[in-house]
């Protein structure tokens, strides 16, 4: 760690074999005094040398908690009673709640439709939220706005 301030870290890291580490990759941070894992976006990523790197990473203010979203696709049709037409598997998702007021969720873009209302678990007093605008997004993540959905 090189330095710290209240939205991020400047730190040098060994780069060699880090195919992931580049500008806009996600990443888990705690540092050593820490009780609690904060998400971070790298904004800056330097080469000094063949085996190492600088790289600028700033944390978001929201605590991510893991949560699992599934669809709530109404069911098409049934075969011999069983219907698998609507069906999906739950997928994982980061939440994000906001002192804001804007709650949000990072999730895998391959999940992503504007207005799309899913089921959350692992997320108290939350059961429907329909996905809004996204707020940012790089490869392989999204971060999206979160409204309460009626159902």
């Amino acid at each position: 760690m090189q330095d710290e301030s209240k939205c991020g870290y400047g730190a040098t890291v060994e780069s060699r074999d880090k195919d992931w580490l580049r500008v806009g990759a996600l990443i888990g941070i705690k540092s050593h005094d820490a009780a609690t894992w904060q998400l971070g976006i790298v904004r800056r990523l330097a080469r000094l040398n063949d085996d190492t790197s600088s790289v600028g990473i700033e944390t978001l203010a929201e605590t991510p908690v893991l949560a699992m979203l599934n669809g709530t696709a109404p069911a098409g049709y049934t075969v011999n009673g069983l219907d698998n037409s609507g069906a999906s598997l739950p997928y994982s998702s980061l939440w994000l709640t906001s002192s804001a007021g804007v709650d949000s969720v990072i999730i895998d873009p391959v999940h992503f439709t504007p207005g799309k209302v899913v089921q959350i678990h692992g997320v108290p007093e939350r059961k429907l939220v329909a996905l809004g605008n996204p707020i940012e997004r790089s490869e392989g993540w999204m971060r999206v706005a979160v409204e309460p959905a009626n159902g």
